[in-house]
């Protein structure tokens, strides 16, 4: 194993930490777009807004990994991507200032929900548009400069990118709905946290079954094939799982941390299955490193900011850990309350007893 190869580590669990912490906040966004109960939105915000900083901490440092470590990717990979690119930072930047809003503005507060619901799912749709460009070809010149795409639009590039949106917005859908039954208590999150689960893993099954589609299909031979079909099968167990422990009654936590071993295990499933290729055609892990003594110092500085942010943000969901109570939320009638929010007592929705 060389230096390059435990670089790769870096911005594979960047991404990993950004999907899978960044992933349940979009999902509850996007889960509020088919929320009616007011209060109920309103507790998804503040769900959000406990953690989205940190969460999405991982995805600068995403940026920074590949840009100093695999520059040739960075390089190549970037002009492919400036449009998704562009609409998930406007959607992200979105997100975090009506956070602020609807905390603060209590009269437009409404307004400003819908827009962080309606930004939570173009940001999703951004991001798979880019994970499945970079997993199909890129056009590249011999200095490995991109320079655009033969056949953009065939039918089996579109096919695989409106795959991979929607298993990018099923994901996210469910880690959310599955976070949301270990904060409050949402009927909506217990009705379709169980088949959004369900529906996330069958369409991360396509995605892995059409990567064989692709110029660097998963290598399912020797010692990678037996480590991928473990990890797809640590995957459909972990699915399982989730889909029990998500079942109807209180508030439940076994759910969300398996829906969590189920995406990492697919996503590790498919970094192992293409190894050495990190970009399509056939730039490898080697191909696109940087200078070994460059990865070294690196490995010290970004070293230390990992482990800073993994502090960071496991102190900060120890910090907002257990459910979410009604004093947690600006503007709220039972502020100082010790009863959850979003409990039947206190739901806009409940009919008054006589």
């Amino acid at each position: 194993m060389t230096i390059a190869d435990v670089w790769l580590i870096v911005p594979v669990l960047c991404l990993t930490m950004y999907i899978v912490l960044d992933g349940y906040d979009l999902g509850i966004g996007i889960f509020l777009l088919v929320e009616r109960d007011r209060r109920r939105r309103r507790e998804g915000v503040e769900v959000v807004a406990q953690t989205w900083d940190i969460n999405e901490s991982w995805l600068i440092l995403l940026g920074v990994s590949l840009w100093a470590g695999f520059p040739a990717v960075y390089g190549a990979a970037l002009p492919h991507l400036y449009l998704p690119l562009i609409v998930m930072l406007f959607c992200l930047i979105v997100r975090g200032f009506s956070t602020e809003l609807i905390s603060h503005r209590h009269d437009t507060a409404e307004v400003w929900v819908r827009a962080f619901a309606v930004a939570s799912l173009g940001a999703a749709i951004a991001q798979g548009v880019a994970l499945a460009g970079l997993a199909r070809e890129l056009t590249l010149d011999a200095e490995g400069d991109f320079v655009g795409p033969t056949t953009p639009w065939d039918a089996a590039s579109v096919l695989f990118t409106i795959v991979v949106v929607i298993g990018v917005v099923a994901v996210y859908t469910a880690l959310g709905a599955a976070f949301m039954r270990t904060k409050v208590d949402s009927p909506l999150a217990v009705r379709t946290s169980r088949s959004l689960v369900a529906a996330a893993a069958v369409v991360l099954a396509v995605i892995v079954v059409l990567l064989g589609t692709t110029d660097a299909p998963l290598t399912w031979s020797g010692v990678q094939g037996v480590i991928v079909t473990a990890l797809l099968a640590l995957a459909l167990a972990a699915a399982i799982l989730a889909w029990r422990q998500l079942g109807p009654g209180p508030r439940r936590t076994g759910g969300y941390r398996s829906a969590l071993i189920m995406v990492g295990a697919v996503l590790a499933a498919i970094v192992v299955g293409r190894y050495p290729v990190i970009l399509s055609p056939g730039v490898t892990v080697e191909d696109a490193a940087a200078p070994s003594l460059a990865l070294y110092a690196l490995l010290i500085g970004v070293g230390i900011n990992i482990l800073l942010i993994v502090f960071y943000t496991v102190f900060a969901h120890r910090t907002f850990s257990g459910p979410l109570y009604q004093d947690a939320i600006p503007g709220s009638t039972e502020a100082g309350s010790t009863r959850p929010a979003g409990s039947a007592a206190e739901s806009e929705t409940e009919v008054p007893r006589s």
